[in-house]
C-alpha cells in the first residue's frame, strides 16, 4: 500500500507568486497526496473596509496572487494530471468587490459601454438616481431615469426638477430623458399612497407585471409640469 502524505503550504505575503510559470517549486509531493494549500483573495488581502481603495493599497502587477507551484515527482513529461478538490473553504467570514476605472465587469471596454463611456461621471455626494439606463442604439443616446419605491422616493414633480438637473450637469438634455417610477405592486401600499405624487409625464411600472408601464399624465398640466 503507498502511504499517502498531507502537505500544508500556508504562503506568507512575499511568497505569493503571480505569474503561472518561471518560478521554482513551492514542494514536492507524489502522486495521491493531499495538499492543503492556502492563498489570498484578488487584491492580496489588502482591501479591507470601505476605506480600502484598490487603487490606493494595492500595486500592479500585484493583483490575483496564486500559491506553489508543487513538484509531481512521479509525473513525466506528456502526463495528464487529475486533481480532485475536495474542499474550498473561505479564509474569512466576509468578502470585498470593487470597480476600477476602465477594469473589470462593471466598466467600459471596446465592447461594452457604459454610463463611464459616455462620460456621466457618479458622485456619491451629488443627487443620484436609483437607476440609469441608456439606450446607446439610438441617435442621440436616450437615457430613462428610475426610481425604485419600497415605502417612498417617487419621480414626482420635485424629484423630477432635480433630476433634470443631475442630467444637465453630466450634459443630458432634458427631450433626452424619460422618467420611471418603479413599485414592486400596484396593490403595495407604496404604489396605492404615491402613485398620485408622480409628475406628469413620467411613467410607473410594478415588478410583478414586468411587460406593462402606466404613462401618467395630468390632462390639465400644472405651471410646475410644463
Amino acid at each position: 500500500m503507498i502511504a499517502v502524505s498531507t502537505f500544508t503550504y500556508r504562503p506568507a505575503r512575499d511568497e505569493l507568486a503571480y505569474t503561472f510559470g518561471g518560478r521554482l517549486p513551492v514542494a514536492h509531493v507524489r502522486s495521491g497526496d493531499i495538499l492543503e494549500v492556502h492563498t489570498e483573495d484578488c487584491f492580496g488581502g489588502l482591501v479591507r473596509g470601505p476605506a480600502d481603495l484598490p487603487s490606493q493599497v494595492c500595486r500592479m502587477p500585484y493583483l490575483n496572487p496564486v500559491s506553489g507551484p508543487f513538484f509531481v515527482e512521479d509525473a513525466e513529461p506528456g502526463d495528464t494530471l487529475a486533481v480532485h478538490i475536495t474542499s474550498i473553504d473561505p479564509a474569512r467570514d466576509w468578502g470585498v468587490s470593487a470597480t476600477f476605472p476602465y477594469f473589470g465587469a462593471l466598466t467600459s471596454t471596446s465592447h461594452t459601454a457604459t454610463l463611464q463611456a459616455l462620460g456621466i461621471k457618479i458622485d456619491i455626494a451629488n443627487v443620484l438616481p436609483d437607476v440609469v439606463i441608456a439606450d446607446i442604439g439610438a441617435e442621440p443616446v436616450q437615457f430613462w431615469i428610475i426610481e425604485a419605491v419600497a415605502t417612498d422616493g417617487p419621480v414626482s414633480t420635485e424629484r423630477r426638477k432635480a433630476l433634470l438637473a443631475w442630467a444637465a450637469q453630466q450634459n443630458i438634455k432634458a427631450d433626452r430623458c424619460s422618467f420611471l417610477t418603479a413599485f414592486l405592486s400596484r396593490n403595495a401600499s407604496a404604489a396605492k399612497r404615491r402613485l398620485k405624487d408622480l409628475a406628469s409625464g413620467t411613467w410607473a411600472w410594478y415588478a410583478d407585471e414586468p411587460g406593462n408601464e402606466l404613462a401618467w399624465y395630468k390632462l390639465m398640466p400644472d405651471a410646475d409640469d410644463l
